[in-house]
């Protein structure tokens, strides 16, 4: 079953059908949408590049049964210390090699991935 904020994001694409019979929506249904009234996060896979620090910057990600390669860093930004309330984040809006444009966030204490929708 497809989780319920998922099941609301409306993709430009066909749903994806995986091998195990299971309907996901297409990765189009992630691209960033400037002016959403709410981000989701949505946990991913991500393949980062570990330079200087662990999981620097990401490489490529899996959305939708389906493996999503970055072309380009466009911009990126952090999430630190001065809200108790929010965990410390790195940010990056990334460009994939089909033209999408996703964000993608790393908590930087749980160590876990994400793209908003």
């Amino acid at each position: 079953m497809i989780p319920p904020a998922l099941a609301r994001l409306q993709g430009r694409d066909p749903p994806v059908r995986s091998p195990g019979g299971l309907t996901a929506p297409p990765a189009s249904a992630f691209h960033h949408r400037v002016g959403a009234p709410e981000a989701r996060l949505v946990p991913i896979t991500v393949q980062a590049y570990a330079g200087y620090k662990a999981d620097e910057t990401p490489r490529a990600f899996d959305l939708a049964g389906r493996r999503v390669t970055v072309l380009e860093i466009v911009d990126r930004w952090y999430q630190a210390g001065r809200d108790p309330a929010l965990p410390s984040a790195s940010y990056f809006k990334i460009r994939s090699e089909d033209g999408g444009v996703f964000i993608l966030k790393r908590d930087n204490e749980s160590l876990r991935w994400y793209v908003t929708g």
